[in-house]
This record gives structure tokens, C-alpha cells and sequence, in this order.
């Protein structure tokens, strides 16, 4: 059975958190930067680029309350884009430091601080509780495809009954649970002009749903959630989509070690040309096959293409998937268009 400390410690050994002793609640290292990035565009991705309202996004001084005097200004600048017809939204980041915990007794696994992802879609009366369950069900899926267990994602019960509503999404684990985003329904915004908008004719207060979440909980979450222990080896089984390096170089050790690793280089070269981010490491022609195959497992990563003398012979390589071990042939003039075909479809 997995182990807080198994996690942290498994993360720490691979910069995926940054090493600190004692009590300390945990901050990100320089691959769990990159894991960050990647959760932060596809947050972006689903709050802000496909919702069928229109979501525009906004940074937000870490000082503002919500509905303060500067959110109601970038209110009425987003309600004049949507030409005053709501349903409309605002997404919001914002820094935040100091924040209490959002599971009492989880502190191994909760950050004090991080970057706050906020989304606020507003709506007429009549369709706000359905927009607010309708956000409810897309947060839920949202964790659930990047999970390498979607099942330990779930909805907590609706709390409040007149007034504000909210939900939690909850994530279990064999050490217990934790809340990771609150959705809330917000029927009694403040009574002030520029919050003022147009349902049909109708000019109104609107009711507001509201999506809260933080970049490095969402982080730690999924990592705990993609931690694998069997066949006698740690494995990060993170999303292609969310992993901080897709493709790493590795090179049977031998006399061609040399030339291995220029081919390495060459072909690290081509994929982050094509933006794809690579791992190749000095030892990368050196160290055993195994032994390269679990470092990089242990960080997540998910293909690794793998280089020997016959590559030299006959350009082909074995290009091996973290979850399976198993390795498709794939020609190194095709290599690039395979792995964007790859992380391309979901």
C-alpha cells in the first residue's frame, strides 16, 4: 500500500518536490515546475478555451476579496465584451500565501502557498442551478482524465440550502481524503451597477457559479494519485498530457556509446524543436538499460526511446511505454510524427 512518505519521498529523490526535512509542508522542485505549467494550461484549457460561455482571463491582485471594488471593474469590462447577455465568465490566477489547510490533518500533502485558479461564470436565475451542476460534472471529469484511478475522485453532498451552495472534489486515498476544488453556487452577489447585466431584456443581478482550486494542490493531488508500487519498482503514472518531460533518451551502454549519444542529442534536439519536452541525461549511454528505465519511470515520464548499435545499422529504434515496458519499432525519420500523433490524442 502506497505511503504518504513512499510519495514524498519517491518525489523528492527526482525534483518533482523539493527536499526538506522535518515538518515543512511541501513545495515543488524544478520537474514538479514543469508538472505545475502543464496543470495550469490544462486548466486554462478547460475554464477559459472550450466552455460554451464566454470565460475571459484575468490576473488578479493577491489582496482582492472577492467581488471587490477591482473584480466589479473587470466585471463590467468582460459584461461589455459579451455585449451585456449573460452567461459570461472570468477566469482568474492570483498568488496566494498563508492558506490554511484544506484538509485538516493533511499537512505532508498541502501546500501553504501557491497560485490560486479561479473560475466565476455568471448566469440568469432561471438556469444558474443547472449551470452550477453542469460545472459541477465538467470539474469532476476534468480530474478524473488526468487520474491515473478516476474512481478516487468524487463529489461531496451540496452544503447550504438558501443562498450560497457549494460542493467539494474530494480525492480518496488509503491514508484518508482530501479536498482539492470547491464549486459554489452564489445567489446574493453585492447590489451594485457594475455587476448588472442582461438576461434577454431584463437587466439583473446575477447569480455567479464559482470553480476554486491551487495549481500546487492540484500537483500534489495527481501525484499521489499516479504513484504505482509492483514488479519491484516505483512508477509515476502521470497523464502524457500533464507529465513535465514526454520523451526520454536512453542508449544501450557498449562501445558505440559515443556515437549513441550523438544520436541522442540530434534527435533531443528535433523534438523540443517541435515543442516537445525531452529528458537526456550525460549518463544516457552509459548507465544499464534497467537501471535508466526506472529513473525514468520513477519521474513519470512517459515513452522512452531507446537507442542501441542496431539503431546505427538500421535507424530503427524501440520506443518503450512506461505503463506497458513494452516497445514498438519506430524509425528515427519518424520518431518527431509519432510522438505528436501521440500526445496529440488524449
Amino acid at each position: 500500500m502506497a505511503t504518504v512518505q513512499k510519495v514524498l519521498g519517491l518525489c523528492g529523490r527526482h525534483g518533482l518536490l523539493a527536499r526538506h526535512g522535518g515538518a515543512e509542508r511541501p513545495e515543488l522542485g524544478p520537474a514538479g515546475e514543469l508538472l505545475r505549467h502543464n496543470v495550469l494550461c490544462e486548466w486554462l484549457l478547460s475554464s477559459v478555451v472550450t466552455p460554451e460561455e464566454n470565460v475571459f482571463l484575468c490576473r488578479a491582485d493577491p489582496t482582492d476579496a472577492l467581488f471587490s471594488s477591482e473584480l466589479k471593474e473587470r466585471h463590467a469590462h468582460v459584461r461589455d465584451l459579451s455585449g451585456g447577455q449573460l452567461p459570461y465568465g472570468i477566469a482568474e490566477t492570483r498568488e496566494r500565501s498563508g492558506l490554511s489547510l484544506a484538509t485538516p490533518g493533511a499537512e505532508s500533502l498541502d501546500p501553504s502557498r501557491g497560485l490560486e485558479l479561479r473560475l466565476c461564470v455568471f448566469a440568469a436565475h432561471a438556469d444558474s442551478a443547472q449551470r452550477f451542476h453542469h460545472w459541477q460534472r465538467l470539474r469532476k471529469m476534468w480530474w478524473r482524465k488526468f487520474s491515473a484511478s478516476p474512481g478516487r475522485f468524487s463529489l461531496t453532498d451540496v452544503r447550504g440550502s438558501e443562498g450560497d451552495r457549494s460542493v467539494h472534489i474530494r480525492a480518496e486515498f488509503p491514508w484518508g481524503d482530501h479536498v482539492l476544488e470547491t464549486v459554489t453556487l452564489r445567489t446574493r452577489l453585492p447590489d451594485h451597477a457594475s455587476l448588472e447585466a442582461r438576461d434577454g431584456r431584463r437587466k439583473l443581478l446575477p447569480h455567479a457559479v464559482e470553480c476554486v482550486t491551487l495549481a500546487e494542490r492540484a500537483v500534489l493531488a495527481l501525484l499521489c494519485d499516479a504513484y504505482h508500487e509492483g514488479d519491484g519498482r516505483e512508477t509515476l503514472r502521470l497523464h502524457r498530457k500533464l507529465a513535465p518531460y514526454k520523451v526520454a533518451l536512453a542508449a544501450a551502454p557498449g562501445g558505440e556509446g559515443e556515437e549513441l549519444g550523438r544520436l541522442a542529442a540530434y534527435l533531443a534536439r528535433l523534438l523540443r524543436q517541435a515543442g516537445v519536452s525531452v529528458l537526456v541525461l550525460p549518463d544516457c549511454a552509459s548507465k544499464s538499460l534497467e537501471s535508466q528505465f526506472a529513473r525514468n519511470d520513477a519521474l513519470g515520464v512517459p515513452y522512452t526511446a531507446v537507442l542501441n548499435a542496431a539503431t546505427l545499422r538500421t535507424g530503427v529504434l524501440g520506443l518503450r511505454g512506461r505503463d506497458t515496458t513494452l516497445k514498438e519499432q519506430v524509425h528515427v525519420s519518424e520518431l518527431k510524427t509519432h510522438i505528436e500523433l501521440i500526445l496529440r490524442n488524449y
